[in-house]
């Protein structure tokens, strides 16, 4: 997965459900993900954090990837 800051997040571990999140850092070892709808910020190694069910926000990404109405 490619991480980048301003990136929209989900965590989708049953234990933990949280969406509305944002890349607010990220380097070759760690990202930094905030959610600030409940007060948290997560940091981690990329690999560990999608272990734990962290993924882009899939309904931002299709958001981004639709065409901008042309007048």
């Amino acid at each position: 997965m490619n991480w980048q800051v301003g990136q929209n997040m989900v965590c989708d571990r049953p234990e933990q459900l949280l969406s509305g999140c944002i890349i607010v850092a990220q380097d070759d070892e760690s990202v930094m993900i905030s959610c600030p709808a409940v007060g948290i910020v997560v940091t981690g190694e990329p690999h560990r954090l999608q272990e734990l069910g962290w993924k882009t926000d899939d309904k931002s990404l299709r958001n981004s990837l639709l065409p901008m109405s042309q007048s």
